[in-house]
């Protein structure tokens, strides 16, 4: 058996860094509890450390949970960040104003940004790539942008056109850092659904 499979198996109890546990002494649990006497991890390696590109798609990480995966939901409304709400009904998103939404790969901002954030696990490099385009063309467009915690690391980019614009940056992180996707309405909202699925990868 792969070990890195073993602890992949979705009934594991998954432990943040597997290098803190000792060497031939970690038995296999289930959520209900040891299921195997004999059988031990080999836990000479930090697997969890080891995998080549760990990287987090906005699209197939989406959920209905905050911080889940590492990505939040959020608005902008000029001076601080704040939750958006689930709507389990339309599977979205939902900010305070009514077109301030995120599903899983588009924006639409209302007077408030729509904001797409992720927060670092650990310290380390990662490329932030994708590209931002309009669903329709129409109206005057939106300004997207990258900021890392206050600190602007992509953009402003005006975006008019649904070929768009795209992206693939480096920034160093550390643990707790955070990467903010922000979708602002440029003038209006009109024709605003904004297609943007960014990837970052360590």
């Amino acid at each position: 058996m792969n070990s890195f499979n073993e602890y992949g198996e979705e009934t594991a109890v998954a432990d943040a860094d597997t290098g803190s546990l000792s060497s031939s002494s970690e038995k296999w649990y289930d959520k209900s509890g040891q299921i195997d006497n004999a059988m031990y991890w080999n836990m000479t390696k930090k697997y969890i450390g080891l995998l080549n590109t760990p990287s987090y798609q906005a699209s197939s990480l989406f959920s209905k949970g905050q911080g889940w995966y590492g990505w939040s939901y959020k608005q902008w409304d000029g001076s601080a960040y704040s939750d958006m709400t689930w709507n389990s009904a339309a599977g979205r998103w939902q900010g305070t104003q009514p077109y301030s939404l995120i599903v899983a790969d588009r924006q639409h901002p209302d007077t408030y940004d729509a904001v797409r954030a992720w927060t670092a696990p650990y310290a380390g490099t990662v490329t932030v790539s994708g590209t931002v385009r309009l669903e329709a063309a129409g109206g005057d467009g939106i300004v997207a942008a990258v900021k890392k915690n206050g600190t602007t690391v992509w953009g402003p980019q005006t975006v008019t056109t649904t070929a768009g614009v795209a992206h693939s940056f480096t920034v160093n992180v550390v643990k707790g850092d955070v990467l903010y996707f922000i979708v602002n309405k440029n003038g209006t909202n009109s024709y605003d659904t904004t297609i943007w699925d960014p990837t970052v990868a360590y």
